[in-house]
């Protein structure tokens, strides 16, 4: 009857397995006969409910709400990309063009989250927030305004158009670059969104050869954005979708509270 005891204390923490069996073997001396036996099967059925109840467990919870928002934002742009691709024969060249430019909108949360957890005061937010979360929307207000300005001024709001929209390239590049640079864990990830928003940056940089320089850009120049693009293409996706699910499943095992040199 010890030995079953024993065994049956396995269950139990550590700590609480010899209070166990000595409460459990003093009530079991307390009867004889058949009922000694049936109170031991009885304390044995127990043990696994009280186990449960003992063993330290996380508290459940559910995903925050900004990071829910974030990660679909981020696996939405995933599939806006390939999906702009694919389908540029029915869109045109216009519209994927426009699509290609605009998919990197869907940061806009993840950046706005990003910035507001880490900024020391609100304030400090505010520009990454308008240039990198929401960078498309106003590159592509500035270059709707300045598209009639006669002059320099169209070739002024072109430059501050094209800087904008390579606003979240920018901030990407920026941030997975720190991430790797501090050693944080998910590198491949990381490695992934530094080249996807470097390649963005390049896009959008030779967008604005025939602002600056004019005419029709060099062969060099072609091949660049060339490159800029497909490496855009396949790493975007792969970044997106990665860090969506990574800061949706992660949202739901960490505590709120910002972890201290957290680059996503």
């Amino acid at each position: 009857m010890r030995f079953l005891l024993e065994v049956g204390s396995w269950l139990l923490p550590r700590s609480r397995r010899a209070r166990w069996r000595e409460e459990s073997l003093s009530l079991l001396l307390d009867v004889n006969g058949w009922r000694r036996w049936w109170y031991t099967v009885d304390l044995l059925v127990k043990v696994p409910m009280l186990a449960w109840h003992l063993h330290p467990r996380p508290a459940a919870r559910w995903p925050s709400p900004a990071a829910v928002l974030a990660g679909m934002g981020l696996v939405l742009a995933a599939f806006a990309v390939p999906g702009a691709y694919v389908l540029s024969p029915f869109l045109g060249e216009q519209n994927t063009e426009a699509l290609l430019l605009l998919a990197p909108f869907g940061l806009a949360v993840a950046i706005t989250r990003h910035a507001v957890r880490r900024a020391r005061r609100p304030v400090l937010a505010v520009p990454v927030v308008v240039f990198g979360a929401f960078g498309p929307l106003v590159g592509v207000g500035i270059l709707a305004a300045g598209a009639a300005a006669p002059g320099w001024i169209q070739s002024a709001t072109a430059i501050a158009g094209y800087a904008a929209l390579a606003g979240p390239g920018v901030w990407l590049a920026a941030n997975s670059w720190r991430a790797i640079r501090h050693r944080q864990r998910q590198r491949p990830m990381h490695a992934f969104g530094l080249i996807a928003g470097s390649a963005f940056v390049l896009t959008i940089a030779g967008l604005l050869w025939p602002v600056l320089i004019g005419g029709s850009p060099p062969l060099p120049v072609l091949v660049a954005m060339a490159m800029g693009l497909y490496a855009f293409l396949a790493a975007f996706p792969v970044w997106a979708a990665w860090t969506g699910v990574s800061q949706i499943i992660h949202s739901a095992r960490r505590p709120r509270e910002r972890t201290a040199g957290q680059a996503f």
